[in-house]
């Protein structure tokens, strides 16, 4: 007899009220529920963050890669893509550093059916990626100003008035 995949699911929660601990619970069950439907597939767990952005720290999704690395998971599902990561490169050199640890490690996008195990996705991947980085870029750009924790840098620049960025760097006169 084969041995049943070891499969672990990663949830980020954005905020943390009564209706998210409510949907929580929801989705908890969906997955232990999906990941039964498969014979050959064992729940080993499940890894939750509370990230409010993309920058906040994620120590269950650390937790959970250190997990695939000793071998204890051999599958992760998650949602979405950005429910991993919104930048493109981050992603996927994840999904490639997972695919070549022995035994390799796919990541399981429920809601784009993507297995990061087939090598035909990364471009597909690439492009999911891509829009949540906009998701992310939009949601920005609609929270209210006095709102916003933080600036993107040069949005004040004109785009026609070249920057020198070693101006302030660099006291006049002496060499790089």
């Amino acid at each position: 007899m084969n041995a049943k995949l070891k499969v672990a699911v990663y949830y980020r929660m954005g905020h943390v009220d009564e209706s998210a601990m409510s949907f929580f619970q929801m989705m908890r069950k969906h997955y232990i529920e999906f990941i039964k439907s498969h014979g050959n597939w064992e729940f080993v767990g499940m890894y939750t963050d509370h990230s409010p952005g993309t920058a906040a720290p994620r120590p269950e999704l650390e937790r959970l890669l250190d997990a695939c690395r000793e071998g204890k998971v051999d599958l992760i599902i998650t949602k979405n893509v950005s429910r991993i990561h919104r930048n493109i490169v981050d992603l996927i050199t994840l999904a490639r550093e997972l695919r070549s640890l022995t035994p390799p490690v796919g990541i399981y996008f429920e809601d784009d059916r993507i297995n990061t195990l087939d090598t035909r996705f990364d471009n597909l991947m690439g492009y999911m990626a891509q829009l949540a980085m906009e998701e992310s870029r939009l949601k920005h750009q609609r929270i209210p100003p006095k709102r916003k924790r933080y600036d993107y840098p040069f949005d004040s620049l004109e785009r026609s008035q070249p920057v020198d960025y070693l101006a302030h760097a660099v006291p006049k006169g002496e060499c790089v």
